[in-house]
């Protein structure tokens, strides 16, 4: 009997210790269930859901409902865990986003507010698993940065549109840009930050650009009305200084102000290339006043120098130039050819009358003068000399042929009277003195004696 005691006291101790064992780990897993129903509610709070967890939180409770408590703080345990490791990952993820976004900030705005600081003990708190004053944290930072962007992304909208409308004020039709504003604005309010400051980046690159085509455009014709006046003759190195200074302004300058410098050279250049227009023009109309060209020429002369004039009054002055210089010319090849039509009728009088015998030492000199002339494009002057080379080649021609006609005349006369009056002295000796001036070149001197 005293066996049969003894043996109910272990076996009595032994369901006590097991009793004891159960309870623990009972107590245990309802430790786990809380801790998993705190996380849950937790996670409701920061609206974060977790499938894996959800899943393993039922098998936990299962188990816990079955009685196995081991098997319940087993997969406790495990989903526990994987919530942390879930959370961190979700929080780390958070964190960078919202450096991400400072730093972005930081990147468009010298203004952004160091967060450093908070970001730091965000991380501290993550890692002592502290997520919602941690979510607390990022909320507010995240909040800080909403508006922060919105006041950004405000003002840099409104500085492309105050560009934009500058831009049109001045003339440039500016394309394309309306529709990136467009599209920023609808980035913006879908959350698309970074996005929508590209498409503003691009906005106003855009104008930028197109308004640096027109800035090119306008320098390239200015540059080809420089070129003008430099062929003109005129001092360009002050107007070229003022286009390279418009060149080196950075493409971010006021849009008035290099308009208005590019208008004020425009302007300039302009008045020079006038004025040189207007010289060379006055000069071809003294010229052609002067009755030396041929009516056809004159004529022609007057319509191309108006056409000149009207391109120059519209500005078309390389049109005009080239008009121009091809009329001068025209009227180059005219000076030469009524020159030489000039020195061909004086070839004709000096050849009659070097086959008379004349002296033209004095004309070849005349027309070798105005040979000299027109090679040094002194066209006036070589006219000038041409008419009196011609005019003394007539002259010549002329007297020559007068004299041949009385020396005739005188022959005839002389042999009548020799067969009239023979051995009369006075007649032979003023016969052989008129025949020796005629012999001898002196023209006037014969003609004197022949006609006295």
């Amino acid at each position: 009997m005293s066996g049969n005691y003894f043996g109910n006291m272990k076996l009595g101790k032994q369901l006590a210790e097991k009793a004891r064992e159960i309870a623990q780990e009972k107590e245990e897993a309802e430790g786990k269930i809380n801790e998993i129903g705190e996380l849950s509610q937790m996670c409701q709070r920061l609206g974060f859901s977790s499938p894996a967890f959800e899943a393993g939180s039922k098998n936990a409770r299962d188990r816990f409902d079955a009685k196995d408590y081991r098997s319940c703080v087993a997969e406790a345990t495990r989903v526990i865990a994987l919530l942390h490791e879930e959370l961190q990952k979700l929080f780390f993820s958070r964190i960078e986003s919202t450096q991400h976004i400072f730093d972005f900030i930081r990147s468009r705005s010298a203004d952004a507010v160091e967060i450093g600081g908070a970001i730091g003990q965000v991380r501290a708190l993550v890692a002592d698993m502290e997520y919602e004053r941690a979510n607390n944290m990022i909320s507010e930072l995240w909040s800080k940065q909403e508006r922060s962007l919105s006041e950004l992304y405000a003002s840099e909208f409104s500085k492309v549109q105050r560009t934009l409308v500058e831009a049109r004020s001045h003339g440039l039709a500016i394309e394309g840009v309306d529709g990136l504003l467009s599209s920023a604005r609808n980035e913006m309010n879908a959350g698309g930050y970074e996005s929508a400051f590209r498409l503003l980046d691009e906005a106003g690159k855009s104008i930028v650009l197109q308004f640096r085509r027109d800035v090119d455009s306008q320098i390239k014709e200015i540059t080809g009305r420089i070129e003008i006046c430099r062929m003109f003759g005129l001092g360009i190195s002050s107007i070229r200084e003022r286009l390279d200074s418009i060149q080196s302004m950075p493409a971010e300058a006021k849009f008035g102000e290099i308009e208005s410098l590019l208008l004020s050279l425009k302007r300039d250049v302009d008045q020079r290339l006038r004025r040189a227009f207007e010289v060379n023009i006055k000069t071809i109309r003294n010229e052609l006043g002067t009755g030396q060209l041929n009516e056809n020429v004159s004529a022609s002369a007057s319509l191309r120098l108006k056409e000149i004039e009207e391109l120059t009054s519209s500005g078309e002055f390389e049109k005009a130039y080239s008009l121009l210089k091809s009329f001068e010319g025209d009227l180059e090849k005219a000076k030469y050819d009524f020159i030489a039509r000039i020195l061909y009728n004086s070839k004709k009088y000096i050849a009659d009358a070097f086959k008379n015998g004349a002296d033209l030492t004095a004309i070849n000199s005349r027309m070798n003068e105005v040979r000299e002339l027109v090679k040094r494009r002194r066209f006036e002057e070589a006219v000038r000399m041409a008419e009196r080379a011609n005019e003394e080649a007539r002259e010549l021609f002329e007297k020559v042929n007068r004299a041949s006609a009385l020396y005739s005349k005188m022959e005839g006369e002389y042999a009548v009277l020799t067969n009239i009056i023979s051995n009369s002295v006075d007649i032979s000796i003023r016969y052989a003195d008129a025949r020796r001036k005629f012999e001898e070149k002196k023209f006037d001197e014969f003609i004197a004696e022949s006609t006295s």
